[in-house]
């Protein structure tokens, strides 16, 4: 694929180790399929961070916020465990691109009906 997506990372009150970098990473691929060939707009930002709530061990939250020239999406999940919630954020955000991917293409299907009903009646130099 020609693409090439930029990715940011902000991460808050943890430390940020390779396991997680790689993770990231997979989510970026997978990301980056929902993007038009030779779209060189792309970005997606993660913000990842902890939050001790009172009383409890704490959770962490991650956010997915993805741009690109035709298509926006946003997700955010939190859990007890850092990669549950990075995964369940990408499961929401790859939904909500794929739902956006069906309906772009299902009205480039109905304009070329359309456009073949239009000229169905019409002699195309046959004779």
């Amino acid at each position: 694929m020609n693409t090439s997506i930029k990715h940011s990372v902000v991460a808050q009150n943890f430390v940020l180790t390779p396991e997680i970098q790689n993770h990231l990473e997979k989510i970026t691929r997978v990301i980056e399929k929902y993007i038009e060939e030779g779209d060189q707009s792309g970005t997606v930002h993660f913000m990842l961070r902890f939050e001790k709530r009172h009383m409890s061990s704490g959770v962490y939250i991650a956010e997915i916020d993805f741009h690109a020239r035709h298509t926006d999406a946003y997700a955010k999940a939190e859990r007890d465990n850092l990669i549950v919630a990075l995964d369940e954020a990408r499961d929401e955000i790859s939904q909500s691109l794929r739902t956006h991917k069906d309906k772009k293409i299902h009205f480039i299907r109905k304009g070329a009906r359309k456009f073949k009903e239009f000229f169905k009646g019409f002699p195309l130099g046959k004779k």
